[in-house]
């Protein structure tokens, strides 16, 4: 395994090619869609053929060129009152998504639908659903973290539906958007038929010419000049794993604060995930390496993730992260960095709106400005790289029950593909039109929220991104343009995504599409949550190297086959 890539460029020629409907900006390679490997896929046929393609409008989002109008999803009959059940991640418990503001109510009005909605956490996300899906009790529309070892045994049962033979005609808008992740090409081709809309990060606005994950680690400056400690890589905005910690002590050695690291489970896991190789950690624990044979990088010293846990030990036992961490769900760990103030890192989305919130947070609970007290920063390892997977361009999937009247999936896949167009884009993205925000004399879009008491759309409506900011076109993309988030986390999110392209590792990389794909029972069997694996390993008693070592060896009887079964199927 390469420790230090080279930096290339994300899209090759073959690959513009073939996502070309996403509609790129002619300066950049902004698809944000997957590596080169996606233009493997081979011709679909027909149903392929009938693909409507996009382009990308003056404003910025994606807009299909097909027949099919805004207008004309409005103007169809929703006479007929739809309850829609719903389950997600990005909802928030307790919050009226139906009539709680005017935001809410034009969409449950206009399409005539009320949601029933179902929040489910980080840590109860795979479990949850898994278990809904193998009860065949879906709720009608789900947002699921895709796994290839369970989705083509869900797809062969009938446990998600399948679309019909004309989805792509009858959402000519969703289709369109669907292009820009190679991810549904692909599943749709080795599944025979569509079962998972793979959600498009980008489709349209990136300043780089390299697709990375956003996660950042957010850090109080202020406490670090309180502190005496000097941030070295501040102004290249990135934090190495061995001065994060090093910050941390400081931290709590001036007496700040009792556990300067409130994080989850799954925190610890992003951490490790970025100052490891990320092929072998935990977006893909199975990687092929130099010799050309599959390993499972928790066994192997080349992939640092058995150094790094040990590293994180260290810190746990010294106090610097608070003792039951493992307990913690989200935001409930970033309620401590801009609620009760006694955080002094979070690790969280380094997107627009995070940034904007966590400002607005921060001024609400602590009387502080975000951007003099703190700063968001990309996590790399001791040699200033970032670490991560050649990506797909797709952040989670909609799965449908098979088990709705086609009235209530008809309605589904109008609000879907309503809200691929431009219209809808910009509905989702800035609000009411007229009232959140308007076009000026010379087509300009103009923010009207952003001189109120509320100042992003996020504050004015409680929580716009849920169920409608993310439906399929993900807010990642519109982020880098949306004049709804302040000046600077605009140029902040610019800032970092251009200078995680620069010290990037594996984003060169092709996709692993043999592995990405592969199911089998081994594998299914040999499934587990690797940060809840790691947190276990974290706090255990004993020695660490003697924790860990049993650890990987009692793991071993489970992994071997599936590393049988990858070398034999796929390598020489």
């Amino acid at each position: 395994m390469k420790t230090r890539k080279i930096f290339a460029m994300l899209l090759a020629a073959s690959l513009i090619a073939s996502l070309a409907s996403c509609g790129n900006s002619t300066d950049t390679s902004s698809t944000g869609s997957s590596d080169s490997g996606s233009s493997s896929s081979t011709d679909s046929g027909s149903a392929e053929s009938s693909t409507p393609a996009s382009t990308k409008t003056d404003s910025g989002v994606l807009a299909a060129t097909t027949d099919i109008t805004a207008e004309d999803i409005l103007a169809r009959d929703y006479s007929e009152p739809i309850t829609i059940s719903f389950a997600g991640i990005q909802v928030t418990d307790g919050l009226d998504y139906n009539h709680g503001n005017e935001y809410y109510e034009w969409w449950t009005d206009t399409f005539n639908v009320e949601w029933d909605v179902t929040s489910l956490t980080f840590d109860n996300w795979v479990e949850r659903l898994n278990t809904w899906i193998n009860a065949d009790d879906l709720p009608d529309w789900s947002v699921w973290n895709f796994n290839a070892g369970d989705a083509a045994n869900y797809a062969d049962q009938g446990l998600v539906m399948e679309m019909p033979e004309d989805w792509k005609t009858q959402y000519p808008n969703l289709a369109a958007a669907a292009t820009c992740s190679p991810a549904n090409e692909y599943y749709e081709n080795l599944y025979g038929g569509m079962y998972y809309f793979f959600r498009p990060v980008f489709a349209n606005n990136f300043p780089a010419d390299l697709v990375t994950n956003h996660m950042s680690v957010y850090i109080r400056t202020d406490w670090a000049d309180q502190a005496g400690y000097e941030l070295k890589g501040l102004e290249g905005m990135t934090i190495g794993q061995t001065e994060f910690f090093d910050y941390l002590r400081a931290v709590k050695d001036a007496g700040i604060t009792e556990y300067p690291w409130y994080t989850t489970s799954g925190g610890i896991g992003t951490f490790l995930g970025r100052v490891t190789e990320a092929n072998g950690t935990m977006e893909s624990v199975y990687y092929k390496s130099s010799d050309g044979k599959y390993h499972w990088g928790p066994a192997e010293e080349e992939t640092g993730v058995k150094a790094t846990l040990k590293q994180i030990k260290q810190a746990y036992d010294e106090g610097l992260i608070y003792p039951e961490f493992y307990t913690m769900q989200s935001p409930d760990d970033a309620g401590h960095f801009y609620a009760s103030g006694d955080g002094a890192a979070a690790i969280a989305e380094g997107m627009a709106s995070q940034f904007d919130r966590f400002a607005q947070e921060m001024e609400n609970n602590l009387g502080l400005d975000f951007w003099e007290v703190a700063a968001p920063l990309i996590i790399t390892d001791d040699e200033g790289i970032s670490h991560d997977t050649p990506s797909t361009n797709y952040w989670a999937c909609n799965i449908l029950s098979p088990n709705m009247d086609e009235a209530t999936f008809e309605r589904i896949m109008s609000i879907w593909d309503y809200g691929c167009t431009e219209e809808g884009q910009l509905r989702i993205r800035l609000g009411v039109p007229d009232v959140d925000w308007k076009y000026d004399e010379e087509g300009n879009i103009v923010n009207l929220v952003k001189d109120t008491e509320y100042g992003t759309l996020d504050n004015k409506y409680t929580s716009t991104y849920p169920i409608t900011g993310n439906m399929f076109i993900l807010s990642d993309d519109y982020s880098f343009i949306n004049p709804g988030f302040t000046d600077e986390a605009r140029q902040r999110v610019t800032d970092l995504y251009i200078r995680r392209a620069e010290i990037s590792s594996t984003i060169d990389e092709e996709v692993d599409w043999d592995l990405s794909s592969y199911s089998s029972q081994a594998m299914n069997l040999a499934t587990m949550t690797y940060s809840d694996e790691y947190a276990n390993i974290i706090t255990k008693e004993g020695d660490f190297d003697t924790n860990y070592d049993q650890w990987v060896s009692d793991k071993m009887s489970m992994i071997q086959p599936v590393l049988d079964e990858l070398n034999a199927a796929f390598c020489e």
